[in-house]
């Protein structure tokens, strides 16, 4: 047993690497953090008496915020989704974010009702760059996608991507058997947690821009960071 019990969190770690620190652009990733928790926290009415970056400088409360982050090339590349057109079965289709917790894709496609199955595939904006066509063997990673009733439609959730590479795409495509076990294809989409912070932030009578734009200057502080390592 350790002679003490000692408190810690990430807003600990934070505010400890700041004070011991002269690197800029740790200290960015820091204060980063700490005021996308602190935007977090306000987004979900979560302990707003007591927010991360409370201790942070003015300086640092804004750091980086006045970037410019943007990203124009969300087309999957000409000609790697030829295989893959959108099917007009398709009734829906789309992709969003979980920001409760890790940061999550979910993707979701429906053709009205429940059917045999669905899977959907993934590639990396490195995988797809290095590719020439994009095929069912080829994909990055595929899971079985869960049938929601409420919402009538299936989804699929991508999960895993880190902080540094956040501005990176990632490439889905579902895939849906019916009865007669014909395929049935969503088309492939692009998305990112940039993507989808970038449209929010944008809007400046939308409440999720603040946590948003908060999430864009963390990934791409974090972006900074180990670009330098």
């Amino acid at each position: 047993y350790s002679k003490l019990v000692k408190e810690y969190s990430p807003k600990r770690y934070c505010y400890n690497r700041i004070e011991n620190n002269t690197d800029e652009v740790a200290i960015a990733l820091m204060a980063s953090i700490l005021n996308y928790g602190a935007a977090a926290q306000i987004y979900f009415n979560y302990n707003t008496e007591n927010l991360m970056n409370s201790e942070l400088s003015e300086e640092l409360k804004v750091v980086n915020w006045d970037e410019s982050l943007i990203r124009s090339d969300y087309s999957v590349p000409d000609g790697k989704d030829a295989a893959f057109s959108k099917d007009e079965a398709i009734t829906a289709r789309g992709g969003y974010l979980n920001l409760e917790g890790a940061i999550n894709y979910n993707f979701y496609s429906s053709i009205g009702t429940q059917t045999k199955s669905a899977t959907i595939y993934y590639w990396t904006e490195e995988a797809v760059n290095e590719l020439s066509e994009l095929t069912l063997e080829n994909a990055t990673s595929y899971e079985a996608m869960t049938w929601k009733e409420a919402k009538n439609r299936y989804e699929g959730k991508y999960e895993g991507q880190p902080a540094k590479r956040m501005f990176e795409l990632i490439y889905a495509l579902m895939v849906i058997e019916d009865e007669n076990g014909e395929k049935i294809y969503s088309g492939v989409m692009s998305y990112s947690p940039e993507r989808y912070a970038y449209m929010n932030a944008n809007k400046a009578d939308d409440k999720d821009a603040p946590l948003s734009k908060a999430l864009t200057v963390y990934g791409n502080a974090a972006r900074e960071y180990f670009k330098k390592k």
